[in-house]
């Protein structure tokens, strides 16, 4: 009975997480390199490095029926919430500063001549 509940509760946080479950058995299934299922687990790799944690941290919470998807949840600015700005890749220092005074002197109220 544990292992059946354990397949379902692993599928479950995989389709969670990742909006999709394997197709194989999710703990003893085979799978191909470059299938459906080899890259849905690299989709799981990844989200685990970018959220700094390892297999060790899921499976501990994977134990004791946690959720998944919180403990990989990576902080989001929402669209449109703050601009970030990016700097041009090919510009200096140098120039971002000049850009950044520009915007600086276009916003300033003249005085009237």
């Amino acid at each position: 009975a544990a292992l059946p509940a354990a397949k379902a509760y692993v599928s479950a946080q995989i389709q969670a997480l990742l909006g999709s479950s394997p197709q194989a058995d999710v703990l003893s299934g085979r799978f191909q390199i470059g299938d459906a299922d080899d890259k849905l687990l690299d989709s799981l790799g990844q989200k685990i490095s970018a959220a700094k944690k390892t297999m060790d941290d899921l499976r501990q919470l994977a134990t004791k029926g946690g959720d998944l998807k919180a403990l990989l949840q990576i902080a989001e600015v929402p669209p449109g919430s703050v601009e970030e700005e990016h700097p041009d890749p090919g510009e200096t220092e140098e120039e971002e500063e000049d850009d950044d005074d520009d915007e600086e002197e276009a916003t300033e109220e003249k005085p009237a001549t």
